[in-house]
């Protein structure tokens, strides 16, 4: 294939970091050279690699699925086959599927990239016909989103479903694939493919995610924290014990999985003010309650609360992955704030992911203190953009956004024009 020449990187480089902010430029420098030495996609589909575009493709997929998402090296619960279905069924009316397969030889399904073309709920997006994830748009999007490959074999079948994704090409006026891990081998393959073919390819947002690894008891975890931090939380936690009638349970164990879920939703809603949250939505709820009740009953997903005289007044949901742990949402009783309610929810949470001997706590996007606390060590999640250098719409968008960052972008201040 050889390498992209001068001229690509140079194109490349003069459409990555025209007139954004320093801190754009920055992160679309770095990702820019993650494309150098990358060999371009050839044109055309090779035999094994196929377009999945009606229901009966989807479904016979459903004995890969889960193989492949095992396998691979981002191994996402917001990407297993249940999932991917049911946002499918509730979300997908306004999309087309797109899905990229590779074949082997014998027929066996190797590599899958599951993708729709739909618009965005809102905004000039929405005007764009869009390729992004299955599970990328909606009240309820996934994080954690890449292909699914098995690991160590990216080399060999990513560049097949790139291939497969430019052949869809003149259906798509914009591409978007949101929290593609930076960790993830795809990434730089998916980021070189893109580059040779599109416009305007690049990282639009970074998002820091929080987790940490597991030992063996909650001393060990503890004892890896500040000792302020171990002195609150004890406190706290002390004072919440001895509180009459104070109870700790799991949903699916000492309370019926729908009902958890249902005190759940309510503690969010008390938490946030109406339209802040979309886990709480009508299509979003709906999603979430048919799911979250079947996987807490399979044990793929776990909800312990804190009760107070028989009523839930904090719990945790999210789901276990492998050896991995997911906090998905958080509700709590705002009358409780001054114990620090949501932390004591967490550590509550902690201790079962220890109890079940899992080696990872991930409480995924979203840079806040206490995330930082509970999670010192991170990764960015990438949201991946493109689009199509022939499409009048695609242009326009372009160039509308570009007009609108002149004009609101804040001056930069000395000290970035110095790092810069």
């Amino acid at each position: 294939h050889g390498l992209p020449g001068p001229g690509h990187l140079a194109a490349g480089h003069a459409v990555l970091t025209a007139s954004h902010s320093p801190g754009e430029e920055r992160l679309r420098r770095r990702h820019l050279l993650l494309l150098a030495g990358l060999a371009p996609v050839a044109c055309g589909l090779p035999p094994n690699v196929e377009i999945v575009r009606d229901e009966a493709g989807f479904a016979a997929l459903e004995a890969a699925w889960d193989r492949l998402l095992e396998a691979s090296s981002t191994r996402s619960p917001f990407q297993r086959w249940e999932w991917s279905r049911r946002w499918w069924e509730q979300f997908g009316r306004e999309c087309q599927l797109a899905l990229v397969g590779v074949r082997s030889p014998i027929g066996g399904v190797e590599a899958i990239a599951p993708l729709v073309i739909g618009h965005a709920a809102a905004g000039a997006r929405r005007y764009l016909r869009q390729l992004c994830w299955l599970g990328g748009v909606g009240a309820v999007t996934g994080e954690l989103m890449d292909f699914l490959v098995p690991a160590g074999r990216e080399a060999e079948l990513t560049p097949l479903l790139c291939q497969g994704i430019r052949s869809l090409a003149a259906e798509w006026q914009a591409l978007r694939l949101d929290k593609l891990p930076t960790d993830s081998p795809n990434t730089v393959l998916i980021l070189g493919s893109l580059g040779v073919y599109t416009a305007g390819t690049g990282v639009m947002n970074a998002h820091a995610s929080r987790f940490t690894l597991l030992p063996t008891t909650w001393e060990e975890l503890a004892g890896q924290r500040s000792g302020r931090w171990r002195r609150n939380l004890r406190k706290r936690w002390e004072t919440l014990n001895a509180m009459p009638g104070l109870t700790s349970g799991l949903a699916g164990v000492t309370m019926e999985a729908g009902a958890a879920m249902e005190a759940l939703a309510s503690l969010h809603c008390g938490r946030w003010c109406e339209g802040a949250s979309t886990f709480v939505t009508e299509s979003a709820w709906a999603f979430h309650r048919r799911l979250g009740v079947n996987w807490i009953e399979e044990g793929r997903a776990l909800l312990p609360y804190l009760a107070l005289d028989g009523r839930v007044i904090a719990a945790c949901y999210g789901f276990q992955e492998g050896d991995c742990f997911y906090m998905y949402q958080l509700g709590w009783d705002s009358a409780y704030a001054s114990l620090s309610l949501g932390n004591l929810a967490v550590k509550h949470l902690v201790q079962h992911c220890l109890d079940r001997g899992l080696k990872r706590f991930d409480m995924l996007s979203g840079d806040y203190r206490y995330k930082l606390d509970w999670c010192p060590q991170g990764r960015e999640l990438l949201d991946v953009e493109a689009y199509s250098p022939t499409s009048p719409a695609a242009v326009c968008f372009r160039g509308l956004r570009h007009l609108k960052r002149l004009v609101c972008a804040p001056e930069p201040t000395h000290a970035e024009t110095v790092m810069d």
